[in-house]
């Protein structure tokens, strides 16, 4: 139950932190180089999804690595969008 919290936790961390890169990201691209709010959009969420899965892989669900690379990509990417 305790190895549960943990991953729960993680979880929200990780979350928070997407938050935080996709709103930055986000925000420099329209305020800093003028681009629009739909390109930016697009960047900082790709970029967002993939440190989420990175992470998540790595650190939140380590146990999760088991399957490749490659399919766990396209799992996470499909159903985080």
């Amino acid at each position: 139950m305790a190895f549960l919290r943990q991953e729960l936790i993680r979880f929200g961390i990780v979350g928070s932190v997407a938050f935080l890169i996709d709103a930055s990201i986000l925000a420099a691209l329209v305020h800093w180089l003028n681009w629009s709010p739909f390109s930016s959009r697009v960047v900082s969420m790709g970029i967002a999804i993939l440190f989420t899965w990175r992470v998540h892989r790595h650190w939140t669900f380590a146990d999760g690595r088991i399957r490749p690379a490659l399919h766990q990509s396209v799992l996470h990417g499909t159903f985080s969008s």
